[in-house]
């Protein structure tokens, strides 16, 4: 994404978001790319599906994304 290749790095970032235990990191970066992209809802999905439990230090950059998508 980062060279340009939005449409190739959305559709790496996509898979790589699907697997089983994805990292939350990975599904940050994920909605990031995707609220880039305009599709804020997919961005919103993403982060609310990959809600977790335990604390790192993406975790506050994930709420507040999330906040941002829903309005708050």
């Amino acid at each position: 994404m980062q060279s340009g290749e939005n449409a190739r790095g959305l559709e790496l970032l996509e898979k790589a978001a699907a697997l089983p235990g994805a990292p939350l990191e990975l599904r940050y970066h994920f909605a990031v790319a995707l609220k880039n992209a305009g599709r804020t809802r997919d961005a919103r999905r993403t982060l609310e599906a990959g809600s977790p439990r335990a604390r790192n230090r993406r975790v506050e950059d994930a709420k507040t994304l999330l906040q941002r998508l829903i309005g708050g």
